[in-house]
């Protein structure tokens, strides 16, 4: 008799303790299903950012050529405008040499003029 409540106390630990890992069991799952859900969500996040990275790249390498595009624009106006102040210069130089001859000329006409 004693060893039949002995087995029944067995049994009873280990029902119990069979039910504990049950739900232990059943916790675990639920907190790896929750997981798997996070994860899941992580790598969409992931793949979101890889995308709009990809994206900023590809934008910034066109924004590269732009500005190169326009370094050159802007070397080439540079240069006509350098060319444009250099011309300038020398058509201000000539009309000094005009003015400076035409006041001559009329120097000398105005001379001749008064000469009996």
């Amino acid at each position: 008799m004693a060893k039949k409540a002995e087995l029944e106390s067995n049994i009873q630990e280990l029902s119990e303790r069979f039910d504990e890992e049950v739900e232990n069991n059943a916790n675990i799952a639920a907190s790896r299903r929750k997981l798997e859900a996070e994860i899941d969500h992580l790598q969409e996040n992931l793949e979101d950012i890889q995308n709009q990275m990809s994206a900023v790249e590809q934008e910034k390498a066109q924004k590269e050529r732009d500005c190169q595009s326009l370094e050159g624009e802007l070397e080439k106006v540079n240069d006509n405008l350098g060319r444009a102040h250099k011309e300038k210069k020398a058509m201000e130089e000539r009309i000094e040499v005009c003015v400076a001859g035409q006041s001559v000329l009329n120097f000398r006409v105005t001379s001749s003029n008064l000469d009996p």
